[in-house]
């Protein structure tokens, strides 16, 4: 009984379980392409050799900075509280 409801259920609606793993696998791609985007444009950021002196010296300690804060809030949260701000915004 449990398996013909089950069967009946996904031949009904298989055309909506099509698409819910197309949309799945559309958003899986698009994420992986900027997340890596991201990591990428940080990574090269931050292995810019450092000059000597003068005013580009604080500005890109301060980049550096803010990029290490970021690296860090994403390394050391769990992806289940990133997805819960994310997904109900900052109260």
């Amino acid at each position: 009984m449990f398996w013909e409801q089950t069967w009946k259920i996904i031949t009904t609606y298989w055309p909506m379980f099509l698409r819910g793993a197309g949309m799945t696998l559309f958003i899986s791609i698009i994420g992986t392409v900027v997340g890596s985007l991201i990591g990428l444009i940080i990574g090269v950021i931050r292995t810019i050799p450092k000059p000597d002196r003068g005013f580009n010296k604080i500005i890109l300690k301060f980049i550096n900075w803010l990029l290490t804060i970021y690296v860090e809030f994403f390394r050391g949260t769990p992806m289940i509280v990133q997805a819960s701000v994310i997904y109900y915004g900052f109260p």
